[in-house]
């Protein structure tokens, strides 16, 4: 999970929801699983989710 975690970006002292945390999960494993998308994927953080 940790690895997903850096994909969200949040303002110092404040927790991501549990639905944040999926959703960078589920873009974390499809930049690991697609190539393409790899390079595009890179550069995309999450800072809220609803």
């Amino acid at each position: 999970m940790y690895t997903a975690r850096k994909k969200i970006w949040k303002n110092k002292g404040v927790k991501p929801s549990k639905f944040e945390v999926s959703v960078a999960q589920a873009l974390f494993h499809v930049k690991k699983g697609n190539q393409e998308l790899r390079d595009d994927l890179k550069d995309m953080y999450i800072n809220t989710a609803m």
